[in-house]
């Protein structure tokens, strides 16, 4: 097989388990009762902690050197350049990065959920705080041209 078929194949299974990231993500917005909101966000950060150490193996990157050196179509240069990108990316974020985020994210959901029923902003505001604490450390860690929100636009 290929490099850039197996680099496919990779980037699929990762996307797939984004998918179930995606779908807990759902279930927690929509079916999840209020105590199981802790569990959710391990079992989420779990997911992007998978996704994120699949992504920025090295594997992943010898993968992509090869397949950018093989004779591709436009269509297939087009795929690896967008897993590049993502891969170029990831490398930069810490994995306890991406997990505190993910737990964070989740907590906050929640929060939002039942501050946004009750009118009641301050209860959320904790919340908000630590995940724009994590932000500036993503955006610090992925780097930025003259904004830190540049580096969050890019996603």
């Amino acid at each position: 097989m290929s490099a850039y078929a197996t680099l496919c194949q990779c980037e699929r299974d990762r996307a797939t388990l984004a998918s179930v990231g995606s779908l807990l993500g759902w279930d927690e917005r929509t079916y999840l009762p209020t105590k199981g909101q802790a569990f959710r966000g391990d079992q989420l950060a779990l997911i992007a902690q998978l996704c994120h150490e699949r992504l920025i193996d090295k594997r992943t990157g010898d993968l992509l050197q090869q397949a950018e050196a093989e004779k591709l179509s436009e269509e297939q240069r087009a795929n690896v350049k967008g897993i590049r990108r993502l891969y170029d990316r990831a490398v930069k974020m810490p994995t306890e990065l991406v997990v505190a985020l993910a737990k964070a994210t989740s907590a906050g959901q929640n929060a939002w959920e039942s501050a946004k029923h009750q009118n009641d902003f301050v209860s959320f505001k904790p919340y908000l705080e630590t995940i724009l604490k994590l932000k500036r450390e993503e955006a610090e860690a992925v780097g930025y041209q003259d904004h830190p929100y540049d580096a969050l636009l890019d996603e």
